[in-house]
Protein backbone atom coordinates (compact mmCIF):
# COMPACT_ATOMS: atom_id res chain seq x y z
CA UNK A 1 0.00 0.00 0.00
CA UNK A 2 1.17 3.70 -0.33
CA UNK A 3 2.03 5.71 2.49
CA UNK A 4 -0.21 8.06 2.98
CA UNK A 5 1.42 11.14 3.77
CA UNK A 6 -0.21 14.61 3.21
CA UNK A 7 1.05 16.30 0.32
CA UNK A 8 2.50 20.08 0.20
CA UNK A 9 0.55 22.90 -1.31
CA UNK A 10 2.69 24.43 -3.59
CA UNK A 11 3.55 27.76 -1.92
CA UNK A 12 3.34 30.87 -4.09
CA UNK A 13 5.70 33.94 -4.84
CA UNK A 14 5.00 36.88 -2.59
CA UNK A 15 3.52 39.37 -5.32
CA UNK A 16 5.90 42.62 -4.82
CA UNK A 17 4.43 45.83 -5.55
CA UNK A 18 7.22 47.32 -9.07
CA UNK A 19 10.33 48.51 -7.73
CA UNK A 20 10.80 52.51 -7.46
CA UNK A 21 9.03 55.66 -5.95
CA UNK A 22 5.79 57.68 -7.11
CA UNK A 23 6.16 61.00 -9.16
CA UNK A 24 4.83 63.80 -6.92
CA UNK A 25 3.68 65.86 -9.99
CA UNK A 26 2.19 63.26 -12.08
CA UNK A 27 1.17 60.24 -9.88
CA UNK A 28 2.95 57.50 -11.59
CA UNK A 29 4.96 55.03 -10.21
CA UNK A 30 8.64 54.63 -12.13
CA UNK A 31 11.75 53.18 -11.40
CA UNK A 32 14.81 54.88 -9.70
CA UNK A 33 16.14 55.38 -12.68
CA UNK A 34 13.96 57.53 -14.08
CA UNK A 35 14.63 60.13 -10.97
CA UNK A 36 17.14 62.52 -10.66
CA UNK A 37 20.49 61.03 -8.78
CA UNK A 38 19.96 64.37 -6.37
CA UNK A 39 19.54 62.22 -3.58
CA UNK A 40 15.70 61.91 -4.96
CA UNK A 41 14.88 65.32 -3.52
CA UNK A 42 10.81 65.57 -3.82
CA UNK A 43 10.74 62.51 -5.81
CA UNK A 44 9.91 64.08 -9.19
CA UNK A 45 10.53 62.21 -12.01
CA UNK A 46 12.65 63.67 -15.03
CA UNK A 47 9.84 64.73 -17.73
CA UNK A 48 8.30 66.76 -14.98
CA UNK A 49 11.16 68.48 -13.66
CA UNK A 50 11.30 69.66 -17.26
CA UNK A 51 8.28 71.06 -16.84
CA UNK A 52 8.57 74.87 -15.20
CA UNK A 53 8.49 75.28 -11.75
CA UNK A 54 5.34 77.71 -11.71
CA UNK A 55 3.06 75.31 -13.84
CA UNK A 56 4.36 72.33 -11.51
CA UNK A 57 4.21 74.20 -8.40
CA UNK A 58 0.14 74.62 -9.77
CA UNK A 59 -0.60 71.53 -10.68
CA UNK A 60 0.87 70.26 -6.76
CA UNK A 61 -1.59 73.00 -5.41
CA UNK A 62 -4.58 71.90 -7.68
CA UNK A 63 -3.90 68.30 -6.27
CA UNK A 64 -4.11 69.43 -2.61
CA UNK A 65 -7.17 71.07 -2.73
CA UNK A 66 -8.66 68.47 -4.55
CA UNK A 67 -7.71 65.78 -1.40
CA UNK A 68 -8.89 68.81 1.09
CA UNK A 69 -12.90 67.10 -0.58
CA UNK A 70 -11.77 63.45 0.32
CA UNK A 71 -10.54 64.40 3.78
CA UNK A 72 -13.29 63.02 6.18
CA UNK A 73 -12.78 66.71 8.57
CA UNK A 74 -11.71 69.81 6.73
CA UNK A 75 -9.97 70.94 10.16
CA UNK A 76 -9.34 74.95 10.83
CA UNK A 77 -5.37 74.13 9.81
CA UNK A 78 -6.62 72.90 6.39
CA UNK A 79 -8.99 76.20 6.52
CA UNK A 80 -6.09 78.25 7.22
CA UNK A 81 -3.76 76.70 4.21
CA UNK A 82 -7.15 77.17 1.74
CA UNK A 83 -7.56 80.85 2.74
CA UNK A 84 -3.60 81.06 1.90
CA UNK A 85 -3.96 78.94 -1.81
CA UNK A 86 -7.02 81.94 -2.20
CA UNK A 87 -4.67 85.05 -1.96
CA UNK A 88 -2.70 83.49 -5.11
CA UNK A 89 -2.11 85.02 -8.31
CA UNK A 90 -2.98 81.92 -9.80
CA UNK A 91 -6.66 82.27 -10.75
CA UNK A 92 -7.50 79.06 -11.38
CA UNK A 93 -5.97 77.83 -8.06
CA UNK A 94 -7.28 81.04 -6.05
CA UNK A 95 -11.08 80.18 -7.54
CA UNK A 96 -11.08 76.35 -6.19
CA UNK A 97 -9.64 77.39 -2.94
CA UNK A 98 -12.46 79.68 -2.62
CA UNK A 99 -14.99 77.49 -3.74
CA UNK A 100 -13.24 74.47 -0.98
CA UNK A 101 -12.64 77.20 1.58
CA UNK A 102 -16.59 77.99 0.67
CA UNK A 103 -17.51 74.07 1.48
CA UNK A 104 -15.07 73.49 4.47
CA UNK A 105 -17.12 76.61 6.42
CA UNK A 106 -20.46 75.39 5.84
CA UNK A 107 -20.30 71.28 5.76
CA UNK A 108 -17.18 70.59 7.53
CA UNK A 109 -17.31 66.81 7.83
CA UNK A 110 -17.82 64.16 4.93
CA UNK A 111 -20.43 62.12 5.88
CA UNK A 112 -23.33 63.49 3.78
CA UNK A 113 -21.57 66.54 2.76
CA UNK A 114 -22.71 66.21 -1.15
CA UNK A 115 -26.51 65.09 0.14
CA UNK A 116 -27.00 67.86 2.41
CA UNK A 117 -25.00 70.76 0.05
CA UNK A 118 -27.52 69.43 -2.55
CA UNK A 119 -30.34 70.26 -0.10
CA UNK A 120 -29.73 73.20 1.64
CA UNK A 121 -27.09 74.79 -1.49
CA UNK A 122 -27.69 73.32 -4.84
CA UNK A 123 -26.23 76.58 -6.41
CA UNK A 124 -22.53 75.83 -4.45
CA UNK A 125 -22.75 72.37 -5.59
CA UNK A 126 -23.18 73.22 -8.94
CA UNK A 127 -20.28 75.32 -8.96
CA UNK A 128 -18.17 72.30 -7.72
CA UNK A 129 -19.54 70.56 -10.87
CA UNK A 130 -18.50 73.04 -13.23
CA UNK A 131 -14.95 73.79 -11.75
CA UNK A 132 -14.52 69.31 -12.41
CA UNK A 133 -14.11 69.25 -8.10
CA UNK A 134 -17.25 67.04 -7.72
CA UNK A 135 -18.23 64.85 -10.36
CA UNK A 136 -21.98 64.92 -11.08
CA UNK A 137 -23.89 61.84 -9.40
Amino acid sequence: MKDSKPRKKPTRAPVLPPAGFTCRVCGIRKPKEAYPAKGRRGYICQTCAKVSLPKRVGLQQEEEIFHFLRQACISPANQARLETLTALRSSAVASKASLVLEVARSYPFKKNRLRDMSRENPALLQKLREVGLVMSY
